[in-house]
């Protein structure tokens, strides 16, 4: 996959991640979001980063990653 195409996934999800934050927000919830990537290109990691900091992103994973694919599967189990 090439880079730019990684990059419009994740501007795809990010946007509606965005949307669903919205929307929730209106009805006085807020939503634990998350993002599973199977190839994450650095720009990407750096925001998604980003939105792990700021508590936008609740959690995300790297699916080439056996560990963060375990801990996104334990995350989502405690849920």
């Amino acid at each position: 996959m090439t880079r730019q195409a990684q990059t419009n996934i994740w501007k795809t999800a990010n946007s509606a991640l965005g949307r669903i934050r919205t929307a929730f927000t209106k009805m006085g919830l807020i939503p634990k979001t998350f993002f599973i990537g199977a190839a994450i290109a650095k720009s990407m990691a750096q925001e998604i980063y980003v939105q792990l900091e700021n508590s936008s992103l609740a959690n995300a994973a790297n699916l080439t990653d056996d560990y963060q694919l375990v801990a996104i599967c334990q995350w989502l189990i405690e849920l």
